[in-house]
Order: structure tokens, then C-alpha cells, then sequence
């Protein structure tokens, strides 16, 4: 009987559901049941004792190995559900033993962007939504904190300095994915970067650091200016698979 694990570590058999056998006329019967994102299904096709399997230590087990893959995608998840599965199996059966296992892998996490007034005290909002973002990817602390630290270096830098000749101008942060799964994210703004008295706010908040701790906390970084403003692109290895979409052109 094929078992569903859930990424909440729920795990349960579907039951049963006749079909035309393989070859006939009918058509099979739609599925009773969706895998859902990071969901596992597994298959122990053969002679191994059913009431053995259905009681609910197989179960036990391939939910513990869902729950402890560590990353939502975690490449190796099926692999590891089978060989705990197989494992089991073969202990108390003779001959022959196959475990079978798919893993649904989650949706690709959704690029995240921002804009705000080019003035340090609009940054409120940033950490958070950048936070929220990364926890959608499953980063880990020490990815979200070298994240979190060069976005908000590039966009207090752009607020403080990228600014217009005339008006405020304003700041852009967009965070994606390239096609690696790297964290990409670009901190664009509307001017020229300008000196400003030491006693702007703005340079409290970025602490004198700015461009030299973004280098230290990224893989690459790199300033574009233009007749309409600069962009600095920062990228940052994430350490685990993710699933991709398109990073922001």
C-alpha cells in the first residue's frame, strides 16, 4: 500500500483502489489523493508482509527521515526515505526487498522586492521582508545573517548617498534566485552617490562599513552606475538546494 508523508511528518497509508489490470479497455480511476510540496510517497511493492508494513512502525520511521532532511528540497530525500525503508524491511523478511520513493519538491520560493523614500528612516520595513523571504527559502541562520547584513549596508548606502539632484529619489531592493539557486539581490536608487556631513543619521546606521563589509558577507558584488542611478548586485551561495525561478532581470 503506498504510504504519504507530509512535510509535517504525518504519515499515513491511501487506500486501496481498484483498476482495469494493465493493458485492459477501462481507464484507471483518478487518484484519491494530490503529493503535496515536499510531500514522499513510498511504494514497497512485492511478497513483504503487509500487516508488518501497515502498522505503523514503517510509517514512523520514513516520517522521522522527511522530518530530518534539514532543507524543504533536499536532494537526497527520496534516497534516504528508501534506504531507511529497505533497511527495515530486509530485517525481519527473507529474499528480496524494494522500496520505492518520490519526493515532491516544493514550489519555487517567489522573488521578493521593496521600494522606499531615499532616506534612512524608510528602512523599517527591510529586515523584515527580507527575513520573511529567506525563511521562505529554508536559508539557514548563518545565510540569513550575511543576507540581511549586505542588503541593509547597499540600501542605507543608497539612501544616504544615491541621492538626485533634486527630490528625495527613491530605493528599489529586488531578491531572487538565479539559475543555481544562488540569493540575488539588487539594491538600485535614483542618483549619484554624494558625500554627506558626518552628522547625518544615515551614516550611524550604516556604521562607516558599507561597500567593504557587503564583500566580506558576499560571494560577489558588483556597482553599476548609470545616467538614472546606481545598482549594486550582491550573490550569495546558499548552502543547500533550493528550487529556482528567474532572478530579477
Amino acid at each position: 500500500m503506498p504510504l504519504l508523508c507530509t512535510p509535517a511528518g504525518e504519515a499515513g497509508f491511501l487506500p486501496r483502489r481498484g483498476s482495469e489490470p494493465l493493458g485492459g479497455d477501462g481507464l484507471p480511476g483518478a487518484p484519491a489523493v494530490v503529493l503535496p510540496p515536499d510531500g514522499v510517497l513510498l511504494l514497497c511493492p512485492g511478497r513483504q508482509d503487509e500487516a508488518a508494513i501497515t502498522d505503523g512502525r514503517l510509517a514512523d520511521l520514513a516520517a522521522s527521515v522527511v522530518t530530518s532532511s534539514g532543507s524543504p528540497a533536499a536532494s537526497d530525500t527520496a534516497d534516504r526515505v528508501c534506504a531507511a525503508a529497505a533497511e527495515w524491511l530486509a530485517r525481519g523478511h527473507r529474499g528480496e526487498t524494494m522500496a520505492l520513493a518520490v519526493h515532491r519538491l516544493p514550489e519555487p520560493a517567489a522573488d521578493w522586492s521593496m521600494e522606499f523614500p531615499a532616506v534612512p528612516q524608510a528602512l523599517t520595513g527591510l529586515r523584515p521582508g527580507l527575513r520573511g523571504w529567506l525563511d521562505d527559502l529554508g536559508a539557514d541562520s548563518a545565510d540569513k545573517a550575511d543576507v540581511e547584513l549586505a542588503v541593509w549596508e547597499a540600501a542605507v548606502n543608497a539612501a544616504v548617498h544615491g541621492r538626485p539632484s533634486q527630490g528625495a529619489g527613491a530605493v528599489s531592493v529586488q531578491a531572487g534566485l538565479d539559475g543555481a539557486g544562488n540569493a540575488l539581490i539588487r539594491v538600485t536608487d535614483e542618483g549619484r552617490w554624494q558625500l554627506v556631513d558626518s552628522g547625518d543619521s544615515g551614516r550611524g546606521l550604516a556604521g562607516g562599513r558599507g561597500l567593504s563589509v557587503i564583500s566580506q558577507v558576499t560571494d560577489e558584488v558588483s556597482i553599476a552606475p548609470s545616467p538614472a542611478g546606481t545598482t549594486v548586485m550582491m550573490r550569495r551561495r546558499l548552502r543547500h538546494p533550493v528550487s529556482v525561478s528567474p532572478a530579477p532581470a
